[in-house]
């Protein structure tokens, strides 16, 4: 849909052109290629939230997994928080109403299973056409360990893009490792995180630790965003395929725009990876700071600036 109405923009057909727009809003409204639709057609993403309410009450849900829900829920009160999250444990949250659901997450949250809140709410979502109130999005676009990240982002990237990506990379779980050995929040590679933190005796349990993840981390995504000129689309295929691959792909994809040159990326995983990132960097801004990509140079050029110490600010 979005390329071939960009052809129909190219030929000055702009009626057949909003059309397909349009058309690919409604079908898919919650996709990477229909928040470029919107963008073109100068529409705000609040429609995604107009015409849906908070998750209404529905009993459907097994009775027995409702006193889980309600042993958890009485545990988190008397804060025991670690009782509370192995009745939580016992919930599956497949064929569950929304409403079952939407509690689940809120409670994992609170418990601290950042993973199986995540999941819960992503299922909330995939099982409606639309997202279903700002509420429930946040559970998707959550701001766990921004503490942390406000600590050591000393270049003021805009930590929804660093929660963006920790969000796709782990889903906030902070000692999960991957099949390439990319460990923790950022799922770092430990040769990368030694060179980055400049630390050669830093372990993989190290990098479990949420602080030493994002610092480390932080530091590796400033050094992309200076090698790649600020562009996102370059920065995020760089963290995920690596940059030698990204510098080569700089020699052909030179004079393509961005979109056309994700669409371009060889690996499949990539192209996904850097889709995904970015649409939830545009919910983040949204949910939080009530900002919107005016286009798509504002949403995928980078900005840093070194934060002053007290020193400098005097």
């Amino acid at each position: 849909y979005y390329f071939t109405a960009r052809s129909y923009e190219l030929l000055g057909k702009k009626k057949e052109s909003e059309d397909v727009y349009n058309e690919l809003i409604q079908k898919h409204p919650v996709t990477f290629y229909a928040i470029l639709a919107r963008m073109n057609l100068g529409k705000s993403i609040e429609e995604l939230f107009k015409a849906n309410k908070d998750v209404k009450k529905d009993e459907d849900y097994l009775f027995e997994d409702q006193i889980y829900l309600d042993k958890a829920l009485g545990l988190i009160k008397c804060h025991l928080l670690t009782f509370a999250k192995m009745e939580l444990e016992r919930i599956i949250h497949i064929n569950k109403p929304a409403s079952f659901n939407l509690s689940l997450s809120k409670l994992n949250s609170i418990v601290q299973n950042y993973q199986k809140s995540l999941l819960t709410a992503k299922y909330i979502k995939n099982s409606s056409d639309y997202f279903i109130a700002k509420s429930t999005a946040m559970l998707l676009y959550p701001l766990y360990y921004q503490d942390i990240i406000r600590k050591y982002n000393t270049f003021n990237i805009d930590e929804y893009f660093i929660l963006s990506l920790i969000n796709q990379e782990s889903l906030f779980q902070k000692d999960i490792a991957s099949g390439a050995n990319a460990v923790g929040l950022m799922q770092l590679i430990l040769e990368t995180a030694r060179r980055e933190s400049g630390n050669n005796n830093m372990s993989l349990n190290d990098l479990k630790n949420p602080e030493t993840n994002i610092d480390t981390g932080i530091k590796y995504l400033k050094n992309l965003i200076k090698r790649f000129n600020g562009n996102r689309a370059y920065v995020l295929s760089a963290y995920n395929a690596g940059e030698n691959n990204v510098e080569r792909w700089q020699v052909w994809a030179k004079d393509m725009d961005v979109i056309d040159f994700i669409e371009a990326i060889p690996y499949k995983e990539t192209r996904g990876y850097v889709k995904i990132v970015m649409s939830n960097y545009l919910m983040y801004n949204y949910l939080y700071n009530n900002k919107e990509f005016k286009n798509i140079n504002e949403w995928f050029d980078i900005k840093i600036t070194p934060v002053k110490n007290e020193q400098e600010k005097k």
